[in-house]
C-alpha cells in the first residue's frame, strides 16, 4: 500500500515548481503511521553508515520515490523549467516525506534551488542524519515550522533521534514566531518541545497556519 500522497505544480510566473506531500486516507491518526518501533536503519543516499533514519518511514517512502523523482526530472528537464526554484513542502508526516523528497531530488535531478517547508513534521532520524542534512544548506534550505501544542513534531520520542535546524514555532498568534535553533548537539528547549505531548489532544496539529488549516486540500496517489 503506497502511504503518500502529492502533487507537483509549476507557477511559471514565478520561476517555481511546488512539490506538495501528504500521508494516504489510510493513516488517519497517528496510530496508523509507520512508528511501529523506533528502529533506526542506514540511509544509504548519504554514504556513510553512521547516517540513520527512521525504519518505517523511511520505507513507506520508498513505495513513492522512483515517481517522485520521476515526476521532478520530467518538469526541470524542460529547458524553461531549468532554472526553476523548487518548493517541497508536507504537513506532518508529510513533511518527513517531502525532506527525503528534496534530498533525492538535490542529488538526483539536477542543481535548482531548494526550500523545503513543513508543518508540524515528525522526527526523521539520528543526530548524524540532521547533521547530514543541515550541511546541505548551500542548496537546499529547510523551513520546520511547529504550532502551538501540536505533539507530532516530539515524535519519536527516543533519545537517538533529533531534529534538524532550525525551527520555527507559532506559540499563540500567527505573529508570535519564535525561531529556534539546537543547542550542544541536542534540540532547543524554549520552542515545540517546551509543549507537553498530549496524544488526546489533535486538534492544534492542522493549525491553522498562517491563517490556513492543513489537509483539506486534494491530493493523488504517486
Amino acid at each position: 500500500m503506497n502511504h503518500i500522497l502529492g502533487f507537483f505544480m509549476v507557477l511559471v510566473s514565478n520561476r517555481q515548481v511546488i512539490v506538495s506531500l501528504a500521508r494516504s486516507k489510510q493513516l488517519r491518526t497517528i496510530q496508523d503511521w509507520p512508528f511501529e518501533d523506533n528502529a533506526l536503519v542506514a540511509f544509504e543516499d548519504s554514504m556513510n553508515a553512521n547516517v540513520m533514519i527512521h525504519g518505517g518511514i523511511y520505507q513507506s517512502y520508498l513505495l513513492a520515490q522512483s515517481q517522485i523523482v520521476k515526476n521532478a526530472q520530467e518538469i526541470i528537464s524542460q529547458p524553461d523549467h531549468q532554472n526553476f526554484e523548487i518548493i517541497v513542502t508536507g504537513v506532518g508526516l508529510g513533511g518527513a516525506y517531502a525532506v527525503l523528497a528534496a534530498l533525492d531530488i538535490r542529488q538526483k535531478v539536477g542543481t535548482n534551488p531548494i526550500k523545503v517547508y513543513t508543518y508540524g513534521q515528525p522526527r526523521i532520524g539520528n543526530t548524524e542524519f540532521a547533521n547530514y542534512v543541515d550541511s546541505l544548506r548551500s542548496g537546499l534550505q529547510i523551513y520546520r515550522i511547529t504550532y502551538k501544542k501540536d505533539y507530532v513534531p516530539l515524535y519519536p520520542d527516543a533519545d537517538s533521534y533529533l531534529h534538524t535546524q532550525e525551527e520555527y514555532w507559532i506559540s499563540q498568534r500567527d505573529d508570535w514566531i519564535f525561531q529556534c535553533s539546537n543547542v550542544n548537539g541536542g534540540e532547543n528547549q524554549e520552542c515545540i518541545n517546551s509543549r507537553r505531548k498530549n496524544k488526546e489532544d489533535t486538534s492544534p496539529h492542522n493549525g491553522p497556519y498562517f491563517g490556513t488549516t492543513m489537509g483539506k486540500c486534494a491530493f493523488s496517489k504517486l
